[in-house]
């Protein structure tokens, strides 16, 4: 799994005050559609149990103990079905609390392929 490297990108431009709001609602769909088993397991190593995905958060307004909690993404595959499901929980719920403290800071996103303006 991946992405091939021949895909044309797309790139998500955002004013930086959208960046967490945005983040953390990418995050929480990520993790609900795991939980609702409509992507596996594995989907939390391709996404945001990246480092090149999780260490750029570091800058943003999220705090340290939510970064702590999203790291277990990348091992939720290995974990039994019932070990995994409360790890979700938990990591759903850690999400929900930090998006609560951005209420009212609400993201928009101007989508565009690479090379186009």
């Amino acid at each position: 799994m991946g992405t091939d490297p021949s895909d044309t990108a797309v790139f998500v431009a955002l004013p930086e005050q959208a960046a967490a709001p945005f983040v953390l609602c990418a995050i929480l769909g990520t993790l609900e559609t795991m939980r609702a088993g409509i992507w596996p397991r594995e989907a939390g190593i391709w996404t945001s149990g990246r480092p090149v995905f999780l260490e750029p958060l570091g800058e943003l307004p999220i705090s340290g103990e939510l970064l702590d909690v999203l790291r277990q993404a990348d091992e939720i595959e290995g974990l039994s079905e019932s070990a995994a499901l409360a790890v979700l929980v938990a990591m759903i719920t850690a999400v929900r609390t930090e998006l609560a403290k951005h209420t009212g800071q609400y993201w928009y996103a101007r989508i565009q392929r690479a090379g186009s303006h």
